[in-house]
């Protein structure tokens, strides 16, 4: 019996060994920024995780106390408060699966909601070909507001999608491109005349890893006030994209 309760604290001590690790993420995690809008349920279970395993020296402390003190006395209880640790532990990790499996199905809601509730991508009026001299054939146009969302699909390397916006103030614009988990989109803005519009930051080839959601920002300084055209192409891999300005 005596044999069994050692075994099983020393278990429950080894955590202990990266517990400032731990603590130090756990604060860090406490102390990051929230936007607010996070679902009650999901950060109730992150506040649960963090200061569950926060807690872990003090439970293990009190069970290896409890559990000593049984050990001397010869009494069952002892094995009992020795594996209370582990069985801690194992919540703990249910935990944290329960939290991991619950913030990808909110975030993949989110974003199913966010691309049903977008502007699709239509047929394009010859007022909204123009194509920046790329040689890409336009096959989709939109309309974007400021704030607004749009999403389309990128059939082949050889289309693109044009999305108008219009400025009436000048005053610099976030652009957010986001692929499907397997495209890997590329923007251009242009001006009304079909040209690289003046105050558009090019920027390298976004690096797009296959599963995974990439998430590109643009910045746009606009010159002056008017019609601009976000054109959205993918040279590498087709698929859906996510659009939005702000």
């Amino acid at each position: 019996m005596r044999a069994a309760t050692g075994f099983f604290l020393f278990l429950g001590a080894l955590p202990l060994v990266i517990y400032p690790f731990v603590l130090l993420a756990n604060v860090m995690g406490l102390a990051g920024h929230r936007s607010g809008n996070e679902p009650f349920a999901l950060v109730l279970l992150s506040y649960a995780f963090y200061l569950g395993t926060t807690a872990y020296p003090v439970v293990y402390l009190v069970c290896a106390g409890f559990a000593i003190v049984g050990a001397i006395r010869k009494g069952k209880i002892a094995l009992g408060f020795a594996f209370a640790p582990i069985g801690y532990l194992l919540l703990l990790v249910g935990l944290g699966a329960i939290w991991s499996f619950a913030e990808t199905g909110i975030s993949t809601l989110q974003e199913q909601q966010t691309q049903d509730n977008a502007s699709q991508i239509a047929k394009c009026a010859p007022s909204g070909l123009v194509n920046g001299g790329d040689g890409l054939r336009t096959t989709g146009c939109g309309v974007l507001e400021p704030g607004g969302t749009g999403t389309g699909v990128i059939a082949n390397p050889l289309e693109a999608h044009n999305w108008e916006f219009k400025v009436t103030s000048r005053y610099r614009m976030t652009i957010t491109l986001k692929n499907d988990k397997k495209s890997c989109p590329e923007i251009r803005i242009l001006d009304s005349s079909g040209g690289t519009a003046t105050g558009f930051e090019e920027r390298k080839p976004p690096t797009c890893v296959e599963g995974a959601i990439t998430t590109s920002f643009f910045n746009f300084n606009p010159s002056g006030n008017g019609t601009y055209i976000i054109r959205v192409f993918a040279p590498k891999t087709p698929g859906r994209y996510l659009l939005k300005i702000q």
